[in-house]
Parts: structure tokens; sequence; C-alpha cells
């Protein structure tokens, strides 16, 4: 199909002090947070170390973050080495902080399924009324 844009179960809002929050799909894992350009979410302000968060998902344990070495974040204010992810976290990275989110539902459009079935039951009804007539003719 063209057109389809896969999209991850979590975003993350990225709200740095005097910027407009922005927001970044988190579109496969494991999935880095840091200084390094080859991250998903490249971050650049003091306190933030090349590999600082790694995210990650299991099909047992869900998704989760994990603190890179040497780094230090905070979920809720408390320090943490592995986090389980939920909508709403909010992760102190440096000087930022990291909103995590669900991803908006796309709704796949269902034009072409209305279409051929509408057609169908007009053929439908347009046979049955071609053989009714047929009947009650002779």
């Amino acid at each position: 199909m063209t057109g389809v844009h896969h999209v991850g179960l979590f975003q993350v809002v990225v709200q740095h002090p005097g910027e407009p929050p922005r927001i970044v799909d988190i579109p496969r894992t494991p999935w880095i947070v840091g200084r390094a350009s080859s991250s998903g979410l490249s971050l650049t302000g003091p306190g933030v170390f090349d590999r600082h968060l790694i995210v990650r998902s299991d099909p047992v344990e869900g998704w989760f973050v994990e603190v890179g070495d040497g780094a230090l974040a905070r979920v809720e204010g408390r320090p943490f080495q592995r986090h389980r992810l939920r909508n709403g976290d909010v992760i102190d990275v440096g000087n930022q902080l990291l909103r995590f989110v669900l991803s908006p539902v796309r709704r796949k459009s269902l034009v072409t399924w209305s279409v051929v079935f509408w057609t169908l039951l007009g053929g439908i009804i347009a046979i049955q009324a071609v053989i009714l007539f047929r009947l009650t003719a002779t």
C-alpha cells in the first residue's frame, strides 16, 4: 500500500527552557536519546551524555527506558536505571524534560470498502428484482 506511514506506540514531547515543545515519534526500538549524531533524539544541553537513554520494547515486559553508562535521569524526581514506560511519564535529562505520550491513532479511510459494499448490495437487490419480475411475468 502506498502512503502508509508506520507510527510507533510512543511519542516524546521535548520541553527545553525558552523553546516551544517539539514532538518526536519513536518509530522502532532500541531508540537512543543523547548527544551522539546517530541518536534517534539528539539533545545538546548540559549534562547530556552520548547515549543518555535507551528506549526498548519487549513482548513480555512492554516498553521501558534504561539510563546509559554514567548518565543520570529522573522520573517524577526519582533517579532510576531502568523504568517501565507509562503514558505521561516525564523524564529529566540534563535541563530538558521528555514527556512520553501514546501516539495518536491513525484511522484508515473506509471509502473503498463502503463503495464495494453498497455496489454489491445494489447488485443483489437488482438481481432479486429481475428474478421476481420474471417469476411474476409468466
